[in-house]
């Protein structure tokens, strides 16, 4: 499916903001002031400093109730187009009102690491909300390539010689997502954001984050053994990321496994149900889901914000941290995940959060202690999503009905190789659909449901309801 511009919460464009404290304010006395021109300088002055004000309050400086702006590698050398242009994302929450009154739109146009999103304290009113959304994304797997009786153009494939123990493909056929981020664009300055990718036939960054889904390959009418989930993204020095319509996955693995795709020699090899045959192995043809981004966080926090806060099409590769979100309601996480972060890729206290589209949880441990997963006499213990005191929903077709991008099993939440799936004390999780053995494939395709694989725990729920 090609990238749709329609598929916001908030605004495609908006007013330039000011953004500047005239830190000088001119003072004249009577020996001094005669000359009109110079004398009028402090009103000028005072009036920049009253536009500031008034627009870190949240109040719109035109007749445009809207706000749009862009993380860019570059800023445009007009001042009229460099207003609303930032180079990193810190910069541009930085700018963002002290109370949002306004659709306020962040597009974030750069590859590679892009350190840490912390949102502290965000608030909004009136016709307030703030949605960042990631430019560098593309889903996996759309309703519009699996509607027609399965067909569709994302499928994984194993390559025998390459792992046959432990089943982890190396890389996709998908027209789908390559033809979503060829065409995606930042709406906001009209900009095409495919070359936030590596070209055809090149290296470069990117993570995803993806699982062969419990859902029919050809010929299957009903779900297989649990999914397969897997992470992987470009080593240092760079990685082939496509060749043509195949996206290599270039899994998370040691060197030993392969000669060419290896990224990360300290993976576990003794992680839970690594014994060759244990794994439900993604077969050729078998249906793929999951994201795919040209960037990545090192952590996202969300503290003491009242939303509507709409975060879309990010991976947080931890690596030393976890993903918070804390006191904090209205908050929509949207084709999001996290991978390697050190205790929980998701956790959430005393906060109200929605899971949209697809939401994925894998591979979490601390760097220090990888080999201990175990629950009995370790200390590592670990969490794809944890919940305290929280209420969360699943959404897996958030947004407008009429895209239906990610309808029935193009939705997903997964969370895999963890000591704990999903966590819950004195917390609720709704949503997800009962999948039947007997059900076939044309009423299959309409199910979306929650995915927890080779973890310790699937499911741990203290108090709370699920």
């Amino acid at each position: 499916m090609a990238f749709n511009s329609n598929d916001l919460y908030t605004v495609s464009g908006g007013i330039d903001i000011f953004n500047y404290w005239n830190p000088f304010v001119t003072k004249h006395d009577s020996s001094s002031f005669y000359n009109w021109e110079q004398d009028n300088l402090p009103s000028y002055d005072l009036e920049e400093r009253t536009f500031y004000l008034w627009e870190r309050f949240g109040y719109h400086l035109s007749a445009v109730p809207s706000m749009a702006l862009v993380v860019s590698s570059s800023v445009p050398t007009h001042l009229g187009l460099s207003a609303n242009v930032f180079t990193s994302v810190s910069a541009a929450v930085e700018a963002l009102p002290e109370i949002i009154r306004m659709p306020t739109l962040i597009e974030v146009a750069v590859s590679g690491d892009m350190g840490e999103l912390n949102l502290n304290n965000i608030k909004c009113e009136e016709d307030g909300a703030l949605e960042i959304i990631n430019r560098g994304f593309a889903p996996m797997l759309e309703w519009v390539n699996v509607n027609a009786d399965f067909a569709t153009n994302t499928t994984v494939l194993v390559e025998d010689s390459w792992d046959p123990n432990h089943g982890i493909p190396n890389q996709l056929s998908g027209a789908g997502p390559v033809n979503f981020l060829t065409n995606a664009s930042a709406l906001s300055v009209s900009a095409n954001t495919a070359d936030l990718f590596p070209a055809d036939g090149t290296t470069g960054f990117y993570r995803n984050l993806s699982y062969a889904a419990t859902c029919p390959t050809s010929g299957d009418i009903h779900p297989a053994k649990t999914g397969y989930g897997f992470v992987g993204g470009s080593k240092a020095g760079g990685q082939t990321f496509r060749s043509s319509n195949i996206v290599y996955v270039s899994p998370l693995v040691p060197t030993s496994y392969a000669p060419t795709h290896q990224y990360d020699d300290e993976t576990v090899l003794s992680d839970v149900s690594s014994t060759a045959g244990d794994r439900s192995r993604p077969g050729q043809g078998q249906l793929v889901n999951g994201i795919i981004t040209a960037n990545k966080f090192s952590k996202i926090k969300l503290q003491n914000c009242d939303g509507p806060i709409y975060i879309r099409g990010f991976i947080a590769d931890g690596y030393n941290d976890t993903t918070d979100t804390y006191n904090s309601a209205g908050v929509v996480l949207e084709d999001c995940g996290a991978m390697r972060c050190t205790s929980a890729g998701y956790e959430l206290v005393n906060s109200k959060v929605e899971l949209a589209r697809r939401n994925l949880s894998m591979r979490n441990y601390d760097t220090a202690n990888r080999f201990a997963w175990n629950l009995d006499g370790k200390q590592n213990i670990t969490y794809g999503i944890k919940a305290s005191n929280s209420e969360l929903t699943y959404s897996p077709s958030k947004g407008d009905s009429s895209l239906s991008a990610a309808k029935g099993i193009c939705g997903g939440l997964a969370s895999y190789f963890n000591t704990y799936g999903i966590h819950l004390t004195n917390s609720t999780l709704k949503g997800g659909d009962i999948m039947l053995e007997a059900m076939g494939k044309d009423k299959l395709k309409y199910k979306t449901s929650v995915e927890l694989g080779y973890n310790d725990v699937g499911l741990y729920a203290t108090n709370s309801k699920y």
